[in-house]
């Protein structure tokens, strides 16, 4: 199964909680990225807490484009009120940089459609 394959896959947990041992398989342990909603740098306990407060929300994505160092993947988001953030339904692109088979690195771009 390829990293994109986890991500779809990964995606499906979300809703009742998250699956923590596939996080661990996805995510690098040195991951480094950067949040635009926060302006500044996250962890992999970042994403974990962050994953934590989208109980509820429904995600479905598909890949783009996929090698030995990129994921491209595409998602739909429905949050719910109370979550990560405000309700409503987003459309999100995500790239990826990835080491060691698991993403080391990524930035997100999101829009609220409705």
């Amino acid at each position: 199964m390829t990293i994109g394959e986890k991500m779809v896959a990964f995606q499906k947990t979300i809703e009742g909680g998250f699956d923590q041992q596939m996080f661990d398989e996805i995510w690098h342990d040195e991951y480094e990225g950067w949040s635009n909603s926060n302006q500044a740098k996250t962890s992999k306990q970042d994403i974990l807490e962050t994953l934590k407060n989208c109980v509820g929300v429904k995600a479905s994505g598909s890949v783009l484009y996929e090698n030995d160092e990129v994921l491209v993947m595409e998602y739909d988001w429905v949050f719910p009120a109370n979550t990560a953030r405000p309700e409503g339904t987003y459309a999100a692109v995500e790239f990826c940089r990835l080491r060691d088979g698991k993403i080391a690195s990524h930035q997100t771009g999101m829009t609220k459609l409705g």
